[in-house]
């Protein structure tokens, strides 16, 4: 997917797709700000054409982002990408020690039983 993006994998970014997932859940508590609204309209045109559908009128016209709002957006795919990193790893550590203590469990019963 992020080679379709044109991304490469040093980057630490997220896609777009997680991004507009990000804005529009992030929606449902806080109503978004004029920067954010326009942000998750951009995405959310970009990502209708992604799939080939035609995006709804109120995203006829390009929305350009300024350098502010595009800054904010990098912002938030970076910390998307991290987060999901510190889960993912988070999750191996958690795996990796069940797994220990499965084990130790184990040879104790084996040990108890001799």
């Amino acid at each position: 997917m992020r080679i379709l993006k044109g991304q490469t994998e040093q980057e630490n970014i997220s896609t777009d797709a997680e991004a507009l997932t990000y804005i529009m859940t992030f929606s449902f508590d806080v109503p978004l700000s004029m920067e954010w609204t326009k942000i998750y309209i951009h995405l959310f045109r970009d990502y209708c054409k992604w799939i080939h559908i035609t995006p709804p009128d109120f995203t006829e016209e390009a929305i350009h982002l300024s350098e502010y709002e595009a800054g904010m957006l990098h912002r938030l795919k970076s910390w998307i990408c991290t987060k999901s990193i510190n889960a993912f790893k988070e999750k191996l550590r958690k795996t990796a020690t069940e797994k220990r203590m499965k084990e130790t469990n184990e040879q104790r019963r084996l040990e108890e039983d001799i």
